[in-house]
């Protein structure tokens, strides 16, 4: 039995406690949302996920130093853009060596770091915890159904090969099964980029143009960004071309097949340009709209605008990432 502290009560953080909880080991939640705690804790149900029942042996917390101590795992469960103020709010509480997991994805707009770059620098500063083990969660996997024990694959991807079985070893089940890899820039860079892809996709099926369409648009997205992985692994000096064809194909044909009709009414409720790559996967699959009344009131053209929004803003995201791989003079950083 391992002791495993959540932060993030949404439906992937409660997904993946229930799965914990499950396969034996002693899980507590910590929320942001004092409210959400007590509702979770008396109705034993989650409202975005009907069909889970939360067992009886999971526990809830308030505080966010008693979910931090003396844990074998912390994982970060919260949107990306709560990933840096959780973190801020964590730092006196979490101890040395700790093994941190993240399964949220996106890139931060300020600095562009990546979910464990963002943990990285803020436990990082003065009074926070030394040598911490940095682990990213990432996978075709929908909190709905992993909630309801569907089978599915995840990726454990770290620097810290120790660290990568230990979260591989914990999460392994007979529904999930965890691969580890070692280029955790490739994981987290592929899933934040084919997010972006997805809501185009997501925005397609919502006006209803079918599979054609929607197959149209993943095998061109594919195509597109591609190239883009590879241009940043070398600039990089990260990774290597089949690690992110690896990871990113993958990964993005399962979640456009099943999660971008979901991705449509986050995109639009979210006004979409400004916050796409810092937007996780398990907010895609939670903040679900009327999709019906956004189309019903929304022009073509406005979808249109959205779609290449979305293509300037990956333009932008990729220049930004290479521009900062670039050392003073333009030359790759070492």
């Amino acid at each position: 039995m391992k002791r495993i502290g959540i932060l993030g009560a949404g439906t992937w953080g409660m997904a993946l406690a229930r799965m914990l909880t499950v396969s034996g080991n002693d899980v507590l939640v910590w929320s942001a949302i004092e409210k959400e705690i007590d509702d979770l804790s008396t109705t034993r149900v989650h409202p975005n996920l009907p069909q889970m029942k939360i067992p009886e042996e999971l526990r809830f917390t308030k505080s966010i130093e008693e979910v931090c101590k003396d844990k074998d795992i912390l994982l970060f469960a919260v949107p990306s853009v709560f990933v840096r103020s959780t973190a801020a709010k964590a730092r006196p509480y979490v101890a040395d060596g700790q093994i941190i997991v993240d399964v949220a994805k996106g890139i931060e707009p300020d600095t562009l770091y990546t979910m464990t770059e963002i943990l990285a620098d803020e436990l990082g500063r003065e009074g926070g915890p030394k040598n911490i083990r940095l682990v990213a969660l990432s996978g075709p996997t929908h909190a709905e159904e992993v909630a309801i024990d569907l089978p599915t694959t995840i990726v454990s991807a770290s620097k810290d090969a120790e660290a990568a079985a230990f979260v591989q070893e914990v999460f392994t089940n007979n529904v999930m099964r965890v691969y580890t890899n070692d280029d955790i820039k490739g994981v987290e860079l592929s899933g934040a980029m084919k997010n972006v892809i997805a809501l185009g996709v997501g925005i397609s099926t919502g006006l209803g143009y079918g599979d054609n369409a929607r197959a149209a648009l993943i095998t061109r997205g594919i195509a597109e960004t591609d190239p883009q992985l590879l241009e940043l692994a070398r600039a990089y000096g990260f990774g290597r071309g089949r690690t992110l064809r690896r990871i990113y194909i993958p990964s993005v044909l399962p979640y456009f097949a099943s999660g971008c009709r979901t991705a449509l009414g986050l995109a639009w409720k979210a006004g979409v340009a400004a916050e796409v790559l810092c937007q996780p996967q398990n907010a895609i699959g939670t903040q679900i709209y009327n999709t019906k009344y956004y189309l019903e009131t929304t022009s073509l053209f406005a979808w249109t605008l959205v779609v290449i929004a979305l293509s300037f803003l990956l333009e932008w995201a990729v220049g930004g990432l290479l521009r900062r791989a670039e050392g003073p003079e333009g030359g790759r950083r070492p």
